[in-house]
């Protein structure tokens, strides 16, 4: 096997490190207390509120980067940017749809429960939050004079999600979701809406006022 391809195949085992951790952790939560049909409440709130299960897989995930872009010659690492962006937005999707199917199954399918937990645990949806902005860190250029970039103000909702959700959602449950939804639906939008080309326009409303 090629250098190139055993450090592929490391960063590959880094990147789903985070969910054997949380996995095998919840197995070792769910056994202690004694196996039942639901997975108990306790065992997904201990799971996605600990931050040594947080910072763990966090960690697995910028070695595995550090570890991929270190076996990329050169002058093909910009182009890899991307494509390990696009890793960080699958991860975070997994971990999400990971985060709702526990939590479902631990509140039998009610999802007002599910959406309770959810809120309380708070590193599920830390996060994926977390591979979102790092996702759009590598794809992006931030100037300090650029502050009104639509990407910065995608990056600065993004980050505004889980404070909406524990500090407003603690106090008010529905406010708190209320405001994180708006929140990702606006940063979001902001980074899969194309941006609108300036001289584009101006053609337009030129062709518009012959």
């Amino acid at each position: 096997m090629s250098t190139k391809g055993r450090f592929e195949d490391l960063s590959t085992l880094l990147y789903m490190a985070p969910f054997f951790v949380s996995g095998l952790y919840g197995l070792f939560l769910w056994a202690r207390g004694g196996l039942s049909a639901l997975l108990p409440n306790a065992v997904f709130l201990q799971i996605t509120r600990s931050p040594y299960v947080f910072m763990a897989g966090t960690l697995c995930v910028f070695v595995g980067l550090a570890v991929e872009m270190s076996g990329t010659p050169l002058g093909a690492r910009r182009e890899k940017l991307v494509s390990l962006a696009n890793t960080l937005l699958a991860i975070a999707g997994t971990s999400i749809f990971f985060a709702f199917a526990a939590g479902l199954y631990a509140n039998g399918l009610g999802l007002g429960g599910t959406a309770s937990d959810l809120i309380v645990g708070r590193y599920d949806l830390v996060f994926p939050v977390v591979m979102v902005v790092l996702s759009l860190l590598l794809t992006s250029q931030f100037r300090w004079s650029a502050l009104a970039d639509r990407n910065v103000l995608a990056i600065i909702a993004l980050f505004l999600v889980p404070a909406s959700l524990y500090e407003v959602g603690k106090r008010q449950t529905a406010l708190g979701l209320g405001l994180a939804f708006v929140l990702m639906v606006a940063g979001l939008a902001a980074i899969l809406m194309p941006a609108r080309n300036p001289t584009a326009a101006k053609e337009q409303v030129a062709e518009e006022e012959e």
